[in-house]
């Protein structure tokens, strides 16, 4: 499946607003690829697993919402196919990153 162009937003604990585009093929391809991008700029304090995070597909336009903890959830459980088992492994080296 090619992926999308995606919006990721969040609010910290101070209320501001921060938000980042990628590319993925997935929800939880593109929170981590957002949570990695936007822990090495220097204006993101940490995330924690209560952060939610609004994952915005560009077009068509629609919106998802999960909390970091369902994502970390999600990488945890085991994998359905060698497919998945490869895209997690990925995920969870790009997040530790």
């Amino acid at each position: 499946m090619p992926g999308k162009a995606c919006r990721v937003t969040y609010k910290d604990l101070d209320g501001v607003g921060h938000s980042v585009e990628v590319v993925a093929e997935s929800v939880y391809e593109a929170s981590v690829l957002a949570l990695s991008a936007l822990s090495r700029h220097e204006w993101i304090e940490s995330v924690g697993p209560g952060t939610r995070l609004d994952i915005q597909i560009i077009e068509p336009n629609i919106t998802h919402t999960l909390l970091v903890a369902q994502l970390k959830q999600w990488l945890d459980r085991p994998p359905t196919s060698p497919a998945d088992s490869m895209k997690k492994r990925k995920l969870r080296e790009l997040l530790a990153s």
